[in-house]
């Protein structure tokens, strides 16, 4: 999946509440991949339009919205 063109920019936001342990935040996310690629077939030619604008690269990361938690 390449997904390096402004109309696929997506924003995640989390509110983390941690304290600062020498001078530096760990933070882990989780990636639900079942969620990611939710309602996407590469079966055929994965290739096929999960670069740049293609209709696959859009459905991914629009899943990966709500594929990705912070822990």
């Amino acid at each position: 999946i390449h997904a390096a063109t402004d109309e696929l920019k997506r924003e995640l936001e989390f509110d983390v509440h941690q304290d600062v342990e020498n001078d530096a935040i760990v933070a882990s996310l989780t990636i639900d991949f079942e969620q990611f690629f939710s309602g996407v077939d590469l079966s055929g030619d994965p290739l096929t339009g999960t670069h740049g604008n293609g209709s696959k690269a859009t459905a991914v990361i629009d899943n990966a919205v709500g594929a990705i938690t912070i822990d």
